[in-house]
């Protein structure tokens, strides 16, 4: 498809989950010109205050302005918090995720109700390790989506409904990770990935 206007894309981050925005989304995660104003879209609420910043482009702002004097979310604050990691001093070896292969690193994180477990596959791919996830105690996957954003691109993924989902080519750095559905959200906003996991050797 032909990049989608600001509009569409505004819509599409309104609502992620619905099937009328699927092919903007795919879009938006592939296209690096889209991916900047989706990153941007995706830091809007939490930050409506991007309407005062210099050089906002107008659309952005309105948005943002529009943003603030809408309703607030059910759920604000969905940071979860870290449980597990295995490349910590002292933890247990990597851990592989059901038919995901051998994992060079793994982490555990939790907020209320969900859980999600996180494997670094390293070395499968040129361009960056795959990151693969699950979800446990969603009460509708098909529902949910996940969205992986870095500095400077965003990308997408519809979850499978057991609650499974994979990004290819994940460069090393910070990303925030986000789960979005109809009314359940988990946010891990600093998931550091800056340092190559070694391969665990007991796989």
């Amino acid at each position: 498809m032909n990049c989608p206007d600001f509009d569409e894309l505004l819509a599409a981050r309104a609502e992620p989950t619905a099937p009328a925005h699927a092919e903007v989304l795919a879009h938006a995660g592939a296209c690096p010109q889209c991916a900047r104003t989706w990153t941007a879209l995706l830091r809007l609420d939490a930050a409506p205050a991007a309407a005062r910043w210099p050089a906002v482009p107008e659309r952005l702002a309105r948005a943002a302005r529009e943003l603030a004097r809408a309703p607030a979310r059910t759920v604000r604050d969905a940071s979860a918090r870290l449980l597990f990691d295995s490349a910590a001093a002292g933890s247990r070896p990597a851990l592989a995720l059901r038919g995901a292969g051998p994992a060079a690193r793994h982490l555990t994180f939790e907020y209320g109700a969900l859980s999600l477990e996180l494997a670094v596959l390293a070395g499968e791919h040129v361009g960056g390790d795959t990151l693969v996830g699950q979800f446990a105690g969603l009460r509708d996957p098909s529902e949910a989506c996940c969205m992986l954003t870095g500095a400077d691109v965003s990308r997408w993924t519809p979850l499978q409904p057991n609650g499974d989902f994979r990004f290819e080519r994940v460069t090393p750095g910070r990303w925030l990770l986000a789960l979005e559905s109809e009314d359940q959200r988990f946010v891990v906003p600093e998931l550091d990935l800056a340092a190559p996991a070694a391969r665990d050797p007991l796989h």
